[in-house]
């Protein structure tokens, strides 16, 4: 889920990543992503 406000307290923050199953081996997704955990100030 993606906002277009950005989050005003950053609590968490960390690389996450995919990984796949091919024949007996697990490979890794190579594109990279982020994963932030944060909090909005509401408007009044």
């Amino acid at each position: 889920m993606e906002s277009s406000e950005p989050l005003q307290d950053i609590m968490c923050e960390f690389r996450a990543g995919k990984m796949s199953l091919e024949g007996t081996r697990v490979v890794p997704d190579t594109r990279k992503g982020l994963v932030r955990i944060g909090k909005r100030v509401k408007k009044a």
